[in-house]
């Protein structure tokens, strides 16, 4: 018969919250304290740099320059409609209108 506690022989305790974790681990998984000290870890070499290439379209300059004699592009865009609404029905007149009584008129 086995023992029961052996699942737990390869696990250690997180110092801070007290969470189970493999025995090793660079990081508590609970709380997310760091179990070593990062400057106490071998260095490793750092990934080699790739060189990405982005393909960036031909643009004609002569479109940006000051020239006022330079065409510019057509485009086949139609043309969009008003986006504003016309309210025919609507008052901006937000005043409130109290009903008071009629002031006695003072004689001077």
């Amino acid at each position: 018969m086995t023992d029961r506690l052996d699942e737990f022989s390869n696990l250690e305790c997180c110092p801070d919250c007290g969470a189970l974790s493999k025995i090793g681990a660079l990081r508590c998984q609970e709380c997310g304290l760091f179990h070593y000290n990062l400057q106490e870890l071998p260095e490793r070499d750092p990934p080699p740099v790739e060189n990405i290439e982005i393909e960036k379209p031909d643009l004609d300059p002569s479109l940006y320059s000051l020239n006022p004699l330079a065409q510019l592009p057509e485009t086949s865009d139609d043309d969009m409609p008003d986006p504003t609404i016309n309210w025919f029905d609507s008052s901006t007149d937000f005043s409130i209108e109290e009903k008071s009584e009629k002031s006695p008129e003072v004689d001077s």
